[in-house]
């Protein structure tokens, strides 16, 4: 176990230390994005930034910012850090206004202010609203470097600022595209509350151009998620071979090596079997609680049977270590793998990402749709559930809460390899030699089965995300709450599934689809929603834009009695009926009102 632990730590400490040192070989993110700034922004451009702070851009071959943009003196500083009063919202506010782009060179100002939002309440509503591109300026542009080394990625935008800040800072270049006045401005700083949503602290740090979306890493070292998560599965595993390994003295390794996913299959169960019995909900803290008495119940078990415990440390003496061996082999396996054959893995990722945001969405057993994004029962119960269960647990989001569990699988596979094995050859060092050998094919196939099918090509699913859709996607994973029904509008222009890749049920093959393909009549629609129990309407929008469709789409919003308009985006609308819980009060007072 100390040669272990030790490998690790020197490995994860030298791949991280290489991946530090690519930094240093490529232009520092400030020559780069002045670069860019003398490509594509106009001369003659007014350029304002935060005060004590960098100012970009740099001077560089043959380029002279000042004389280029008007960028110097006082009317080009926002004084951020000032004492929060209305006046110097209001001079930040009037700089901004006469300004072509608001140019942030580090994270200082977005990873300080709102922190202590009692202290700087508008100055963080200002903040908030700016990255949300509801302050008339539009996300223009990022520039960072992250540590990177054989494809895996380290995300340490949400690290201490001193880790980033001097060497691969994150620019982010914001542009005045409806020209806003003072005052129009300042509405909405007053009122953050009437244009919610907005993002918090941790999603304008992980914010890219294309909206509010984590940059995609395969591995995003957040230590204090990474250790909640293995800890939860280490007492897991331990506490079923402690309540369950006398059932299991018939195998040789006495259960050891399966008990990694017995705990995840323990746990997730009994919540699942609660939950379907109506006991407690399939939520986080139903989860907590049930895995906090397995957790004591194991306790007592241990200190007060001796025969237990006497039983534990002889199998441990003799497979403890191949098990380990095993386990980790299969987390590092997948981890190296993804990073370096991605297609190996492919297995449509973005689309069983979506179909584990609905389960970890969803607090009601069975599901509380009957339209969820699985193509079948079999790999709804095969493992989405329980890897809904394990990210609800763990508090894991996105990117990351997909990785996690695709990590946990890598994991099991070689615990239940090894056990299989070692019943097999009757002895341990060649059971875990054959484990090593075969780890990667075995977790291939446990993918395969896990997703019910073999994926799809890398080209094709590339082809399905379209771009333009991204910030509709992501606002709907990180804004609506539960797993409601959706009706998702017709285009045939769109790429189709957009409410599921955020991990919500669609309405399909039903009466209330075929009106919403219509989009006609309002009335209608309300009625075909209503009569499916949807919550929300999503209009995908159409690429190049679409006359017709804005006029139609008028008709929806000329109707606050009857749709409330939630987004509005790219062309993109998400509208909440009046029946459904996402229907704003304000609405309900303004149609009152007409």
């Amino acid at each position: 176990m100390p040669r272990l632990a030790l490998l690790f730590v020197l490995g994860y400490s030298l791949v991280y230390a290489l991946g530090w040192i690519q930094l240093y070989l490529q232009p520092h993110p400030y020559r780069v994005a002045s670069e860019w700034i003398f490509a594509n922004i106009p001369q003659g451009s007014v350029l304002v930034g935060p005060h004590w702070d960098d100012r970009l851009p740099l001077s560089i071959p043959g380029k002279d910012p000042t004389r280029t943009y008007v960028m110097e003196g006082r009317e080009a500083e926002l004084p951020f850090y000032e004492r929060d009063t209305k006046e110097k919202l209001s001079l930040v506010l009037r700089r901004m206004a006469k300004a072509d782009y608001v140019i942030f060179p580090t994270a200082r100002i977005s990873d300080s202010i709102p922190r202590i939002p009692d202290e700087y309440p508008y100055t963080t509503s200002l903040i908030q609203l700016l990255w949300a591109e509801k302050l008339g300026f539009a996300l223009e542009k990022t520039f960072k470097d992250r540590p990177t080394f054989l494809g895996v990625t380290f995300n340490d935008d949400l690290a201490d600022e001193s880790f980033s800040v001097y060497d691969h800072p994150k620019v982010v270049i914001f542009k005045n595209a409806d020209r806003l006045t003072e005052e129009q401005m300042m509405e909405r700083v007053m009122n953050p509350a009437s244009h919610q949503p907005l993002p918090t602290m941790d999603e304008i740090l992980l914010m890219d151009k294309g909206g509010w979306a984590a940059t995609a890493t395969v591995y995003n070292p957040n230590p204090a998620r990474l250790a909640r998560t293995f800890a939860v599965l280490l007492l897991l595993g331990a506490s079923f071979w402690i309540l369950c390994g006398p059932f299991l003295s018939f195998l040789p390794d006495r259960g050891l090596g399966i008990s990694f996913l017995g705990g995840v299959v323990l746990g997730g169960g009994v919540t699942w079997a609660c939950a379907a019995l109506g006991i407690l909900p399939f939520n986080a803290s139903a989860g907590l609680f049930i895995v906090t008495t397995i957790i004591a119940a194991a306790c007592v078990r241990f200190c007060s049977n001796r025969g237990v415990r006497k039983s534990l440390m002889q199998a441990f003496s003799v497979h403890g270590a191949y098990v380990l061996l095993s386990l980790f082999t299969g987390v590092v396996a997948v981890v190296v793998t993804k990073a370096l054959f991605p297609s190996y893995f492919w297995g449509a990722g973005e689309f069983q990402q979506f179909a584990l945001s609905f389960f970890a969405r969803n607090e009601t057993i069975p599901p509380a749709s009957g339209w969820n994004p699985l193509p079948d029962s079999g790999s709804v119960y095969g493992g989405h559930l329980l890897a809904g269960w394990l990210v609800k647990l763990v508090g894991a989001t996105g990117s990351f809460a997909y990785e996690v569990c695709f990590v946990m699988l890598g994991g099991a596979v070689g615990g239940v390899l090894y056990t299989v094995l070692s019943a097999v050859l009757r002895r341990p060092l060649s059971a875990a030699l054959v484990t090593l050998i075969c780890i990667v094919p075995a977790i291939r196939g446990a993918h395969v089965l896990y997703n019910g099918y073999s994926g799809i090509g890398t080209a094709q699913a590339q082809e399905e995300l379209d771009p333009k859709r991204t910030r509709l996607v992501e606002w709907l994973a990180t804004s609506i709450t539960g797993a409601p029904l959706v009706v998702e509008a017709c285009d045939e222009a769109s790429v189709k599934g957009v409410a599921l890749r955020a991990g919500l049920p669609t309405l399909t093959e039903q009466g209330g689809r075929e009106v919403a393909c219509a989009l006609e009549d309002p009335d209608g629609v309300f009625q075909a929603m209503m009569a499916h129990g949807a919550s929300l309407l999503i209009v995908p929008g159409e690429k190049g834009g679409n006359t017709s469709r804005s006029d139609t789409l008028s008709k929806f919003t000329a109707r606050p009695d009857l749709f409330a308009v939630l987004y509005a985006k790219d062309g993109a609308m998400v509208f909440a009926p009046a029946f459904s819980d996402y229907y704003p009060r304000a609405y309900a007072k303004s149609a009152a009102r007409e």
